[in-house]
């Protein structure tokens, strides 16, 4: 519990350029790994099983 609550505090406290770099850094992650990458990658997986 701790934790997290450190990490949301930390948050709150983020200068906003840094908010917007990570905020950046996350978007750019998950256009590659949504939904449809994933289950494409799990059929994949399946049909070399």
């Amino acid at each position: 519990m701790k934790k997290s609550a450190d990490a949301i505090n930390q948050a709150l406290e983020m200068k906003t350029d840094e908010q917007n770099r990570r905020m950046e850094q996350m978007r750019h992650t998950l256009v590659g790994n949504n939904i449809y990458s994933w289950a494409a990658s799990l059929l994949r997986t399946m049909a070399n099983i």
